[in-house]
């Protein structure tokens, strides 16, 4: 079994069978598990997180990992995982697959938050989480292969590791806040309504500017798709959420 396991992970995910994705999708989700599970260890001795709902929010990403690996062809199919132009996964697939890295980040968000500022603190940044990833996923044709294609040469493009870890300063930031606020109001402890939903508006109009670096290319002095030029739109983007988390605490 072990020397078959060994075999098809040598394979790639892209050239195994039916059968073997089988075999792959289930040594995947065992794996994930132990080493959540030592997260969910360090997680309880360090932080002090519920260690029960720790494991049960690996258990639920062991899964949802599991079970998009496993449906390759379908995935495939509707997003184009595997890349046409390019050897290996496509961005597409990267989108994708950020997915359940989504869910654990928002799981894990919200057991810190409830841990130390209480639910609503939890649902506002749980939710939050998932932004990043709505963003990308609505506009997969922009975060695709077709970006990594710059006068006939391959460059970055607009790479989705880079724009889902902007998208962690914007839900963690004025985002995560804004909700948390509305929450608040919603709940009875807070009666600032009308500011906390411009101040909402605003944090998704940030969002939006920032995860569309297609409009943004064609305003900018720079070009986004190389990677000198990504860098430089992650620090613009950083600065513009700094600026707007700054305007939504004083206005």
């Amino acid at each position: 079994m072990l020397t078959e396991l060994n075999i098809i992970k040598s394979k790639g995910w892209i050239n195994l069978t039916k059968n073997e994705l089988k075999i792959y999708s289930a040594y995947l989700f065992f794996y994930t598990e132990i080493l959540g599970l030592f997260l969910c260890l360090i997680l309880y001795f360090f932080l002090h997180i519920n260690f029960i709902l720790s494991v049960l929010g690996m258990i639920i990403f062991g899964g949802i990992f599991s079970i998009l690996i496993y449906n390759r062809d379908f995935l495939d199919e509707k997003y184009n995982m595997i890349s046409n132009n390019f050897q290996g996964m496509s961005y597409q697939s990267v989108v994708i697959m950020l997915f359940p890295l989504t869910f654990l980040m928002s799981w894990f968000m919200a057991l810190l938050a409830f841990t130390f500022e209480g639910l609503d603190s939890a649902i506002a940044f749980g939710l939050a989480m998932y932004f990043p990833f709505l963003f990308m996923f609505l506009r997969l044709n922009v975060f695709s292969d077709e970006s990594r294609l710059l006068s006939g040469e391959q460059v970055i493009g607009y790479h989705p590791v880079f724009f889902y870890i902007i998208g962690f300063m914007l839900s963690r930031g004025p985002l995560g806040i804004s909700l948390f606020w509305i929450i608040k109001d919603i709940m009875g402890y807070s009666n600032s309504f009308n500011h906390d939903i411009i101040a909402l508006l605003i944090s998704l109009l940030c969002g939006c500017l920032i995860f569309s670096p297609d409009i943004m290319n064609k305003i900018l002095p720079f070009e986004i798709k190389t990677f000198k030029g990504l860098l430089k739109y992650c620090l613009l983007s950083a600065i513009l959420i700094s600026v707007v988390l700054i305007t939504i605490n004083c206005f």
